[in-house]
């Protein structure tokens, strides 16, 4: 079974947006052999555009730089298969990710809730803020410049994923925390997943222990809740 980083780039945000670009890189079996490449860039990856069946909307474009000329020839959205035999999926805000592969069976790591754990004092924590963190702590801002000059394209973005994730992991050790396998690296991301403040509704921005019970109770009935949100609410006592 394999570990993957990967990206995706679509028509939209909505929950019908298609793909129009996908891109992987395959990982090492274990944690500690992807930390020891000296070139993780350089791991076998995949790319590949494809052609919508829906116009992309310009908000994507704007972020993505993908027009439609560009994917002119390539095969349709439905025509894309997501990697066989993937145990571990990493991304940046793998849920949206996972949902745009068709929700695959597999176990999700995200290097967002992870960065926002172990560096709660950032601004933001977006991928390319993320780089220019790490170009900081290097002395090197113009490395970081250059490695964001594509981001939001599929394959760029993984690759920036692959060293920010390096970094996690490395800084995860300094810790002192066990990262022997992708198993243990899930573990810690599901807790980091996990909410102190409320991040949505009338009560945004509220420890997740002051939020009133009677909101707990109605959010539980909802049709769709976060399971993350309800596991706080659960640890708080609520």
């Amino acid at each position: 079974m394999r570990t993957i980083i990967a990206d995706s780039e679509t028509t939209g945000t909505g929950q019908d947006a298609e793909i129009i670009e996908a891109a992987w890189l395959i990982l090492p079996g274990t944690p500690e052999e992807f930390i020891a490449l000296a070139k993780p860039l350089a791991l076998p990856f995949y790319h590949q555009r494809f052609q919508p069946s829906c116009s992309i909307e310009l908000g994507a474009m704007a972020t993505h730089n993908i027009i439609p000329s560009d994917l002119d020839g390539m095969a349709a959205s439905s025509l894309f298969e997501f990697e066989e035999e993937v145990e571990f999926l990493i991304g940046h805000n793998i849920d949206f990710d996972h949902r745009i592969f068709g929700e695959p069976d597999v176990k999700r790591i995200c290097t967002l809730a992870l960065s926002r754990w172990l560096f709660p004092e950032m601004d933001n924590h977006k991928q390319t803020t993320m780089i220019y963190f790490i170009g900081s702590t290097i002395g090197n801002l113009g490395w970081a410049r250059n490695m964001v000059q594509n981001a939001h394209s599929a394959l760029a973005d993984v690759k920036c994923c692959a060293i920010l994730l390096k970094f996690l992991l490395l800084e995860i050790k300094k810790r002192d925390l066990c990262i022997d396998t992708w198993d243990q690296v899930l573990l810690l991301s599901d807790c980091a997943r996990i909410p102190t403040v409320m991040g949505f509704g009338k009560h945004k921005g509220e420890p997740i222990s002051d939020v009133p019970s009677s909101y707990v109770k109605w959010y539980r009935g909802q049709a769709e809740t976060d399971q993350y949100v309800l596991e706080a609410f659960k640890r708080a006592g609520k």
